[in-house]
């Protein structure tokens, strides 16, 4: 890897002062990154993408990306042909409110608001909007069971300010099953934001009718659960060990701060970088992505031959083997939202000399 763009970071924003930097941050975390796209089996362009990619997912040999400027999310063929807009932005019976993420059940596609869940066909074609008694993402099940997850702030009794992440498992009526990870991290006295945060992440193997969540708070875990919430094992590598944040990474991440900043404000990015506290090392993994029914991908952030460590494990949770692949030139560091494994593939969306966006393709083959 060469670097990503920015990385992703705890921001402590309880005082809600200074809106333009914040403004700044969020669309740092979209990402625009300085790197020469790399070399690869398959190029398949996305040249005149509309917007910033905020999100890319992969689902049954399509690509999907959520559009950061208008709310939606638009799909593709491989090769690089527009295909569908899905959903559109406002307060109507039939749009979305505030586009937080997007997921797939059956043949449906739906996009998570603050409050509420709008399902599309694949064709982008409105088929219901169902409230939910919470404003963060939520994960359906086919057996309409569903997890809630909650990432915000949390003010602890010390004055310390800090985040909170958890992912309960609710039944179809929004009812308590199990709660499955519930953590904080406090913001370094001194300092507004912190980096790089670990980031709790779920996924739902729906043919293999298995739900993964991962606790990058406590190192590699990733626990393996049913449908109804019952735990079934867990991946906790030990191979899987965080690396140490090299000053080259920190020093690209001000060149891309700098580019992303509004008329190239090199003032904004310092002030930024002074309320910045930097983590000795980065968390035990970056992100997972689940192939279904192929196994599970963990995207570590090791390196060997100037390439990416992936680790690949079944859906029981056996280790497979690993494989050095390229993201070189990817479009942010939240590495889980522009990094899939799909029908024994791998992608990746990157930004090219040019500024366009691309998206990666080649076989992913692990090795013992």
């Amino acid at each position: 890897m060469e670097y990503p763009a920015a990385p992703s970071v705890f921001f402590n924003d309880n005082r809600n002062k200074e809106p333009h930097l914040k403004n700044f941050i969020v669309f740092m975390g979209l990402g625009v990154c300085l790197a020469a796209a790399p070399a690869a089996e398959e190029r398949i362009s996305l040249a005149g993408f509309p917007g910033k990619i905020a999100l890319f997912r992969m689902h049954e040999g399509a690509p999907y990306f959520s559009n950061a400027q208008d709310g939606n999310v638009r799909r593709y063929g491989l090769d690089g042909a527009f295909a569908a807009a899905i959903g559109r932005k406002g307060q109507g019976p039939q749009e979305v409110e505030q586009l937080l993420q997007f997921h797939f059940l059956g043949d449906r596609v739906y996009l998570v608001s603050p409050g509420s869940v709008a399902f599309f066909d694949r064709d982008g074609k409105f088929l219901e909007k169902r409230r939910i008694p919470f404003s963060g993402d939520v994960v359906f099940l086919k057996n309409g069971n569903c997890l809630r997850i909650d990432s915000g702030f949390s003010a602890e009794p010390d004055g310390v300010p800090g985040i909170a992440s958890q992912v309960v498992f609710l039944d179809r009526d929004f009812r308590e099953i199990r709660v499955l990870v519930r953590e904080k991290a406090k913001v370094t006295p001194g300092f507004q934001f912190e980096a790089v945060s670990p980031k709790v992440q779920v996924g739902y193997a729906e043919k293999s009718g298995r739900v993964f969540v991962s606790n990058p708070f406590r190192g590699a875990l990733i626990s393996i659960y049913d449908e109804e919430g019952r735990p079934l094992g867990e991946i906790n590598d030990p191979a899987v060990r965080p690396q140490r944040i090299p000053d080259s990474y920190k020093e690209k991440f001000v060149e891309a701060l700098v580019q992303t900043a509004p008329g190239g404000d090199r003032g904004m990015a310092q002030e930024l970088l002074k309320r910045l506290h930097w983590a000795d090392v980065f968390p035990a993994m970056a992100g997972f992505s689940v192939d279904d029914p192929d196994g599970l991908w963990v995207k570590t952030y090791a390196e060997r031959s100037g390439r990416r460590v992936f680790r690949k494990y079944s859906l029981r949770g056996d280790f497979l083997g690993e494989a050095e692949l390229p993201d070189d030139g990817i479009d942010t560091a939240d590495d889980q939202n522009f990094t899939a494994f799909d029908g024994g593939s791998y992608f990746y969306v990157y930004v090219g000399k040019d500024g366009e966006y691309g998206l990666y393709r080649q076989p992913a083959a692990a090795r013992r």
